[in-house]
């Protein structure tokens, strides 16, 4: 995880520590406290703990900021409809790096 850590603070992502197996910040006050460093992130990791990256401003890389898109579906007769919408909005949606997890 901290060689992850490394390449993506080298590239300019305002990244922090969530707890082992969670989306859950170690630190309660992560989205307000300043950027941590690469250095700041190495002394502070914790065994198995996850990466999380601060998306927009934080991560602004070139003129550009990182953003995810977060599609929640909970009734399955909906799906083909839902992934029509998305790709209405962004109809390039398709060439984006995609991961499927949760429930």
């Amino acid at each position: 995880m901290l060689r992850a850590a490394e390449e993506l603070s080298g590239n300019g992502f305002a990244l922090h520590w969530l707890k082992p197996r969670s989306k859950v910040p170690i630190i309660t006050r992560w989205s307000t406290l300043p950027y941590l460093t690469f250095e700041e992130l190495k002394t502070s990791y914790v065994k198995s703990a996850n990466l999380g990256v601060r998306l927009g401003e934080p991560s602004k890389i070139e003129g550009y900021y990182l953003h995810a898109i977060d599609l929640d579906i909970r009734d399955v007769s909906q799906v083909k409809d839902a992934y029509k919408s998305l790709r209405e909005m962004f109809p390039e949606i398709d060439t984006y790096p995609c991961v499927i997890s949760g429930s």
